[in-house]
């Protein structure tokens, strides 16, 4: 699963600023394998949409439970679906403490989140109080089981977000391998609240993210991504996360990709036929191997190494086609396949679609 850089604009953003939703949405259409996230206020989501064409997601930063009727001033999930969001947050901590929110309250939220077809990002964490106590782990723990209700189904695009209430705004974080402890944890409270559905949640972590610290917290293998406040309201310094999650995510598919390596040089072994029938492999290990003809020799796989290969258009949708992805589903994630090819040829092409391709055989593996 892709990492995911969600920012949170919280009560902040005019129409003026649409412009910075323009610029991310630009670097996440540079950066394709990260996935990118914009929360912002009710009045801007409808805009927000507009503005990033369909390269990044717009979400909603909260909803009430009840999908009409009189509350005025409320917003529903299904107002948020409807104005263009496809995420809505759900129990930031800010609304937990100065609202009040309770864990039964949150999870009303989600409940309308999955009922309008939103994916929610629950947010969970502790106080300065019970992180000193050594609380923190219990603290997620009775959160995440009042908030997530037992045997709902997660629509696309939910998560936890691990935020420790002390680190949020302070300029502080925990350090990394505490913050790798309770992402450990949070998964097998996952894993206990809702089973098998547990594999499609990504697990953020959130609080006083800057470009000079989000490295050190990608690169733990427990992180799934990160919501991001203050950082996230001016678009030079999300892009340049996302351009570092991008960096970590390529290494992460190539070090997924090396795992699979006997199993994918197995494959085009079996696919390997006599070079007289004029075509060496089939498109997947043509494209994986970068063949030119059926003279090339076969040299050893790498993903690191670019694709060299006559008519890499049609070749890359060949591959595309072979693993599983339609025409539609290309465009809807790279934008003109034929651009895509030219700017990134051509080994952002093969991380895109090995990336990918590995996450469907999770997503697959995760379900049986």
């Amino acid at each position: 699963m892709s990492l995911l850089i969600a920012g949170n604009w919280k009560m902040n953003g005019l129409g003026n600023q649409l412009e910075d939703i323009r610029a991310v949405a630009e670097c996440a259409d540079a950066n394709p394998i990260v996935d990118v996230l914009m929360c912002v206020p009710s009045t801007l989501i409808s805009r927000a949409v507009q503005s990033s064409a369909g390269r990044i997601a717009i979400g909603g930063e909260d909803c009430a439970p009840d999908a009409a009727g009189a509350f005025t001033g409320d917003i529903s999930a299904e107002m948020l679906k409807d104005a263009g969001a496809s995420v809505v947050l759900a129990g930031h901590s800010e609304r937990r403490r100065k609202y009040h929110e309770t864990d039964v309250m949150v999870g009303a939220k989600v409940t309308a989140a999955s009922r309008a077809g939103l994916g929610a990002i629950i947010c969970v964490g502790e106080t300065k109080d019970q992180h000193a106590r050594g609380d923190a782990l219990s603290v997620c723990a009775e959160q995440i089981a009042g908030s997530l209700p037992q045997n709902l189904e997660p629509c696309s695009g939910s998560a936890i977000a691990y935020e420790p209430l002390w680190a949020i705004g302070s300029g502080q974080t925990p350090r990394l391998d505490e913050i790798a402890k309770t992402l450990r944890h949070i998964r097998g409270c996952l894993r206990t609240q809702i089973g098998e559905q547990e594999g499609a949640m990504r697990i953020l972590y959130g609080g006083s993210i800057t470009p000079d610290n989000a490295r050190g917290i990608l690169e733990l293998p427990e992180v799934g991504g990160l919501l991001i406040g203050g950082a996230s309201l001016r678009s030079r310094d999300l892009s340049a996360i996302i351009r570092v999650a991008d960096e970590i995510a390529g290494q992460r598919s190539t070090g997924l990709c090396k795992a699979a390596t006997c199993e994918i040089e197995q494959l085009a072994a079996e696919r390997l036929v006599a070079p007289s029938s004029g075509l060496a492999f089939d498109p997947v290990a043509r494209f994986a191997n970068g063949w030119v003809s059926r003279n090339v020799e076969v040299g050893p796989f790498s993903w690191d190494d670019p694709p060299i290969y006559e008519g890499p258009i049609q070749l890359f949708r060949d591959a595309a086609a072979q693993a599983g992805f339609s025409d539609s589903e290309l465009e809807r994630s790279l934008g003109p396949v034929p651009q895509f090819i030219a700017h990134s040829f051509s080994e952002a092409a093969a991380r895109w679609l090995g990336a990918e391709h590995l996450r469907r055989l999770e997503a697959k593996a995760a379900s049986l």
